[in-house]
């Protein structure tokens, strides 16, 4: 948690809590607080200073993505011989599946039908030397894929969603250059946030 946050976890509306856990020493136990029909007590584990974490506070971040990269090199390197989609399934015994025909890809596609976040694949899926070709094997975020694309539709017509949409990422990219430009200010200024002591 940091020190301006107001939730911890589940737990919406533990300012208190908060408030405690950054005036107590490791080990410490709090006394009850009374949060949304609960008591809850807490306890300091660990406090980490500011700065980089340690060796093994890092690890525990990183660990399971470290692991998920080693896992698809290995996988690449097996599938990398495969000139179609069935002789790479057959290699792990899978089933080749299709995404897609439904018209559901499409390029601001945030998801697969059936397989999740994958903005990789998503691009992939509109690279049109993959209609001749297999791809090469892809890391995405839930596995390593091959794909062949069956065809790439043209742009429909422009519709009043289509409108809305392209209205909507115009004010989203607006929104987020403005935050972006507040931040980097934040970032050359030398500023000491004690909204903390406050509230």
């Amino acid at each position: 948690i940091k020190e301006n946050d107001y939730q911890v976890g589940a737990l919406q509306d533990a300012r208190q809590l908060i408030k405690w856990a950054f005036e107590a020493k490791q080990g410490d136990v709090s006394d009850a607080f009374s949060m949304n029909d609960q008591f809850i007590v807490g306890i300091v584990d660990k406090i980490q200073p500011d700065g980089l974490p340690d060796a093994k506070t890092a690890r525990l971040m990183v660990e399971l993505t470290v692991r998920n990269l080693k896992k698809a090199e290995e996988i690449i390197g097996k599938l990398s011989a495969a000139t179609t989609l069935d002789a790479a399934a057959a290699i792990y015994k899978v089933q080749v599946g299709s995404a897609g025909a439904d018209s559901t890809l499409t390029f601001n596609a945030q998801i697969i039908n059936g397989v999740g976040q994958e903005p990789k694949i998503i691009g992939a899926a509109f690279n049109k030397a993959y209609q001749a070709k297999v791809s090469e094997p892809i890391a995405g975020t839930n596995g390593v894929y091959l794909l062949k694309v069956n065809s790439v539709a043209n742009k429909a017509a422009d519709t009043p969603e289509l409108a809305a949409a392209q209205a909507t990422e115009k004010t989203r990219s607006m929104v987020q250059t403005t935050y972006s430009f507040f931040e980097s200010l934040k970032k050359l200024a030398d500023i000491k946030d004690n909204r903390s002591k406050m509230y």
